[in-house]
């Protein structure tokens, strides 16, 4: 200690940012929400020099879904691969068929001339092999050289697939077969593959009712359990379950070392590491032939994962083998005349759009639903008819209609069917239509010759309140003991999209089969009735029952830890990612405000930084005066109601964070924050804001908590400039007050987390629920989602309503991934507000597109944040990763080290502080925190 003596020790600590900067250049492969421990990251380090690894390279497709085009540069890329790897597996995880013309036309032959020209060594059956019936799908197998896999679909009692099971392992299986699973061996070391497939597809698709799907995990086991007494130790799953069932999956069956997915469609961009007793590895290559899905895994001895890479390369980036293109162009050629053929005309745009198709009425859903009533008139007496909205899958433009179009439209080729319905089942139909109408499901029905009217707000099974039906005198209330004869589809009819009530009528044999196709029942309207100029007419409505005028509905939307995540897109990935974006947020809020009549909107801090694009916007590149902060351009156009203030809103300085505010349309709130000169609040402590609730005033008051930590954390800019008070005691203070000044309900946007800890200071919001006056709580800062299970042993927590302590609580996850909803209930006597209830939901957005106009208006930010991630700024003569990072030294941690020393040691020169000795110190980043994502450069 006595060399410091009478010196002066300068620590320099310059954490984060240089980093960021250092970061986006490098080769970055990051996907996964699931932690791993110490064990899991060591499934990603090389291991070298062990004479009995065996390195196995796994190429992989799934959900294809016909779009045969592609092929020509999926055999450019596997031929490149097959020529530099030694053991090589081709394997496909389902969903072949349907989706294009090829398939319309071909029923999966086309594709399958491929995959037998390429090699596959082995596929499982997705739920769309079951869209049409079994004779197809058998001819597909029948005319396959290699095997199908799948242990958990049981087609034995089926007379079309049944002689095509062989009840074994195939060693390694003849094309052509059923298999549970095979055998193939490289060198004497034996690979297990066996298949599954969702248990779903009972009602996604049409399989024969012999066709029976078996729990997925069950079967996994048992034939893990075959494969092993084989003396099978690498096992690989082709499942086409979905990416949570496939983390389910890893975590509930062990022995498998290997998940390739499909069904969710989703982009894996890296393998995503599960640790048990020994390490699954789970990939997925997204859809439609856009990608190959590449992993090289290495195994020991034992069969126990000893190192991965993987990659999903984009055959865009490939030439077309040319042979491969002349026999595309073969099958495409009759397709071109059939696509060109001219049916029917529109004088307006038909809408189709996924999302608006699955929760409200459209144009084209009463168009196509009118034309299903015409066509079973033609046999027998209809006024009805219900179409599924998952059922219909793209949008028209104004002007002539081709088949090619019809058939993209309705790719599915579902038989029309009339069934013979109680008024009391048809109810039960409509109910189950709008159950889940929220979250956008398939189910939800445009209708013909039915008037219905539902509340959101309800309950699921107990929304519908009005309804007419069509009869033979004109629109008639709905009688729960009358007949009815309805028009729907044959997937529909069999309890497709869980329609069971359909399914009764048909085993009661209350069902007449007309034979006719979808496309065909459209084509026969357009035919007759173009042009069309079909419009929303209110057959379906959502409204509060006005019969119930003294109950109400407030829906608060909340964000939090956006952290400069608008576009669906990595930057350091350089990568679309579909998991998270305030663009795709802002669809689901449109959404939302459309469903609820009374909707409030709430930033809960941790907005303005995280992404390089945010950087960009602070630092490289900042807005020239009179511009806006593109996020802030964006929250302005969500329109938000208010803001609450995160610690990271600081990273960029107060002049910075002053300016954002001064361009926002909305209050920037921090109840705990006040100037050291004056203490005055820094920034408005809480807002009342004035509002209707179905017509009637209500004041809303929203108050925002910062982490008082902060002032440690960005010390370099809040240092004599401001103070925070705790969370807790500033909520005591704050909220009688605003109750005093007529706030009827209060919102707490509480930039902090959930510990239990009787102190609890930066994570208070525990604490906060049990403030009295508090209706409801907006929570952050951790990244984590609330209600969730992660909670379901947290004192006081009741996940199921998304309340804690009572209170209505929500914490939306980060990035975009999740908006909250909280949901009160309200009464209004004689003016006079009460909070009877509430709840809470995180709901995740992956599943929603980014808004056009969002996207639109960030467009020239993204492209410019693109363009900076990929401007080289250096070399590296030597691999770098920060594997282990967190635990150990590290050579990329160490490089930021040696920049910062370099920065000060620069910063200092020529001062009196020259010579003083310099330490410095970096967090590592990248390093597995909330994840498997790690740098490798």
């Amino acid at each position: 200690m006595k060399i410091f003596k009478n010196k002066m020790f300068i620590l320099t600590t310059i954490f984060l940012m240089l980093f960021n900067y250092v970061v986006p250049v490098m080769s970055i492969a990051s996907a996964s929400s699931v932690v791993p421990n110490l064990e899991e990251v060591q499934a990603n380090v090389e291991v070298t020099n062990a004479e009995d690894l065996f390195t196995l390279s796994i190429m992989h497709t799934n959900d294809t879904h016909a779009h045969v085009e592609g092929y020509p540069r999926l055999f450019t890329a596997v031929n490149e691969i097959r020529g530099k790897k030694e053991n090589t597996l081709l394997v496909d995880a389902g969903d072949v068929f349907s989706g294009t013309l090829y398939f319309n036309k071909y029923l999966g032959q086309a594709d399958l001339y491929f995959m037998n020209l390429l090699g596959y060594d082995a596929m499982t059956f997705g739920n769309h092999e079951f869209d049409k019936d079994s004779a197809i799908l058998a001819n597909f197998v029948k005319n396959m050289e290699f095997p199908m896999v799948s242990s958990n679909v049981n087609v034995k009692a089926d007379t079309e697939l049944g002689p095509l099971f062989k009840d074994e392992i195939g060693t390694p299986g003849d094309g052509g077969s059923i298999y549970p699973a095979i055998i193939k061996e490289f060198d004497g070391e034996k690979v297990g593959i066996f298949g599954l497939t969702t248990e779903d597809t009972a009602f996604l698709a049409s399989p024969g009712e012999n066709v029976i799907f078996e729990d997925a995990i069950e079967k996994s086991k048992q034939t893990v359990a075959m494969l092993q007494a084989e003396g099978v130790n690498k096992i690989i799953a082709l499942s086409h379950l979905g990416y949570t069932p496939d983390v389910q999956l890893a975590n509930a069956v062990e022995g498998i070392d290997v998940i390739v997915g499909g069904h969710s469609h989703i982009r894996l961009n890296a393998p995503v590491v599960i640790n048990n007793s020994e390490p699954t590895i789970i990939v997925q290559a997204g859809e439609y032939l856009q990608h190959l899905g590449l992993l090289d895994v290495t195994f020991d001895a034992d069969g126990v994962v000893t190192s991965q890479n993987g990659q999903l390369i984009a055959l865009a980036g490939y030439e077309e083998d040319a042979a491969t293109k002349t026999k595309v162009l073969e099958y495409k050629a009759p397709l071109e005349e059939l696509r060109q053929q001219v049916v029917g005309s529109s004088l307006v745009d038909l809408n189709g759009a996924r999302n608006d198709v699955r929760t409200k009425e459209t144009n084209l859903g009463n168009l196509i639903a009118d034309g299903m009533v015409a066509k079973a008139n033609e046999s027998v007496k209809t006024h009805i008819a219900l179409q599924n909205g998952g059922g219909i899958r793209e949008s028209f433009p104004a002007g002539d209609i081709t088949l090619g179009q019809v058939l993209t439209v309705l790719p599915f080729g579902n038989n029309l069917v009339t069934l013979d319905l109680t008024g009391a089942e048809l109810l039960a139909a409509l109910e189950h239509s709008v159950s889940e109408v929220e979250t956008a499901q398939g189910k939800f029905s445009q209708v013909s010759g039915i008037k219905f009217k539902y509340d959101i707000n309800k309950p699921a099974g107990q929304r519908v309140w009005f309804v007419e039906a069509k009869t033979d005198n004109g629109f008639e209330v709905l009688d729960l003991s009358k007949t009815y004869r309805i028009a729907t589809n044959a997937f529909a009819a069999d309890g497709g999209d869980g329609f069971t009530m359909f399914k009764k009528a048909k085993d009661e044999g209350r069902m007449t089969e007309l034979f006719v196709v979808d496309f065909e029942v459209f084509t026969s309207y357009l035919e007759k009735h173009s042009p069309v100029s079909p419009a929303v007419e209110g057959r379906i409505v959502q409204a509060v029952n006005p019969d119930e005028p003294s109950k109400h509905e407030l829906v608060i939307m909340g964000t939090t830890d956006i952290h400069a995540h608008i576009m669906p897109y990595d930057y350091m990935a350089d990568a679309v990612n579909q998991n998270f974006g305030l663009a795709k947020v802002y669809t689901l809020v449109q959404q939302l405000r459309a469903q609820h009549p009374n909707t409030l909107l709430v930033d809960n801090g941790d907005i303005i930084q995280g992404s390089i694009l945010g950087d960009i916007e602070a630092v490289v590149d900042p807005r020239k005066e009179g511009e806006t902060h593109s996020i802030i351009a964006a929250m302005n156009m969500m329109g938000y109601d208010a803001a609450a203030i995160g610690n990271h809103e600081y990273n960029f300085g107060l002049p910075f964070l002053d300016g954002v505010v001064a361009e926002s349309n909305f209050p920037w709130l921090s109840a705990n924050t006040y100037n050291v000169s004056n203490n005055e609040h820094r920034y408005e402590p809480y807002v009342i804001l004035d509002r209707e609730v179905d017509g009637k005033p209500i004041k809303i008051g929203v108050i925002g908590f910062v982490p008082p930590q902060v002032v440690i954390w960005d010390k370099i800019h809040l240092n004599g400039n401001v103070y925070v008070n705790e969370i807790v005691e500033t909520a005591k203070k704050y909220v009688p007050e605003m109750k005093e000044k007529g706030a009827d309900v209060i919102v707490v946007a509480s930039h902090s987390g959930f510990d239990l800890s009787e102190n609890a200071s930066e994570n208070a919001s525990y604490q906060l629920s049990q403030v009295e006056g508090i209706n409801a709580l907006i929570t952050g800062h951790q990244h984590y989602v609330f209600p969730s299970a992660r909670y379901e042993t947290t004192p006081g927590a009741d996940i199921e309503k998304g309340t804690l302590n009572g209170v209505p609580t929500v914490m939306p996850g980060a990035w975009g991934d999740h908006l909250g909803v909280i949901k009160l209930q309200l009464a209004n006597e004689n003016g006079s507000w009460t909070v009877i209830d509430g709840g809470s939901q995180a709901l995740p957005t992956k599943d929603f597109e980014a808004d056009v106009d969002m996207v639109a208006l960030i467009k020239d930010r993204h492209e410019q944040t693109i363009a900076y991630v990929n401007s080289p700024v250096g070399s590296t003569a030597t691999p770098l990763n920060t594997f282990f990072s967190r635990v150990a030294p590290n050579k990329v941690v160490q490089l930021i080290n040696d920049a910062q020393l370099e920065f000060a040691g620069n910063y200092f020169a020529g001062t009196e502080y020259e010579n003083i000795p310099l330490l410095s110190a970096a967090a590592p980043f990248k390093a597995g925190r909330n994840g498997v994502s790690y740098l490798r450069m």
